[in-house]
């Protein structure tokens, strides 16, 4: 079990207490943090010491990556199946034998994701909408639910593949295009499940928007170009700017309908369900902002980068 940690002193104790109640026999949580600011490391260690052998700590002084992270963590795990969870992640009982399971007849697993953060807002809504992909059917290309929130890989898939170092994040997603690509078994486990607390307010979700929009500018040679996003950015911009020259309302109620496209989409998945009508309204009315920040950092990085 690998869990990274970046100033995670609210959540690495329930993350924790939630997976060593599952591990047996000589089941291990290596847990590596990236130049943490709270006490992330000192509850770290405090585990260590409670649990000698069961949890094990590798503490960075200075901020490392995800996947430097993840190779670090790797190279300490000492099992065949090596397993992680994000540190704002709780699983749910039963989500480690379910990981087992899956992994009889797959080289990697990745497990559902339930959105839980702790409180519901404009940007918290806006990222639970995200999570459809996990509701329904695991059919399509295994980067489509690849989330190192909730996964699992045999050790010789790391044999010829690693995590990317450089990339600032969507290192889980190039790895599983590339483990497709090599051949590898990939599964989809619906009945291991976390609840992904995952960011909680507007600045978090703009500069999470932000980061995976640069990660997928750095990738773009191996994950292509976010052709939606930057469709949808097209048409935005083209049909705004006709509508202001033209001055036609319809035109503008158009430019409208296609902005939050992609909004009405989610709406029509079953997470929207569980949310409430005021918070999804203002949960829906922020989504094509954050989508902004994606294609804007996408785009700012591959202009710089040309």
């Amino acid at each position: 079990m690998v869990i990274l940690t970046k100033d995670e002193a609210v959540n690495l104790p329930e993350c924790l207490d939630a997976t060593l109640a599952q591990m047996r026999g000589e089941d291990e949580a290596i847990v590596v943090d990236s130049a943490s600011r709270d006490a992330t490391v000192p509850l770290a260690e405090g585990y260590a010491q409670r649990e000698p052998g069961r949890v094990r700590v590798k503490a960075y002084p200075v901020n490392v990556s995800f996947g430097a992270a993840r190779n670090a963590g790797i190279e300490m795990a000492r099992h065949d199946l090596i397993v992680f969870v994000s540190a704002d992640a709780v699983p749910e009982p039963g989500w480690l034998d379910a990981i087992r399971r899956a992994a009889g007849n797959a080289d990697i697993v990745y497990g559902r994701q339930r959105h839980a953060p702790p409180t519901d807002n404009a940007a918290t809504v806006s990222r639970g909408l995200r999570y459809r992909h996990f509701e329904v059917a695991s059919d399509g290309l295994p980067e489509r639910y690849a989330s190192n929130v909730n996964a699992a890989y045999r050790r010789f898939a790391f044999d010829t593949l690693s995590f990317d170092e450089h990339a600032q994040g969507a290192e889980d997603v190039a790895f599983a295009k590339e483990a497709r690509l090599a051949g590898l078994r990939i599964a989809y486990a619906p009945d291991a499940v976390v609840r992904h607390k995952d960011v909680a307010s507007w600045k978090g979700e703009w500069r999470k928007h932000q980061r995976e929009g640069a990660a997928y500018a750095q990738l773009h040679r191996l994950l292509g170009a976010p052709k939606g996003h930057l469709a949808w950015a097209v048409a935005v911009a083209g049909m705004g700017l006709i509508a202001v020259v033209s001055g036609n309302l319809w035109v503008l109620g158009g430019t409208l309908l296609v902005f939050f496209a992609p909004t009405l989409r989610r709406l029509a998945s079953p997470v929207a369900r569980k949310y409430k009508p005021l918070p999804l309204l203002k949960g829906a009315a922020a989504s094509p902002l954050f989508d902004l920040a994606f294609v804007s950092a996408y785009l700012k990085r591959r202009i710089v980068h040309a």
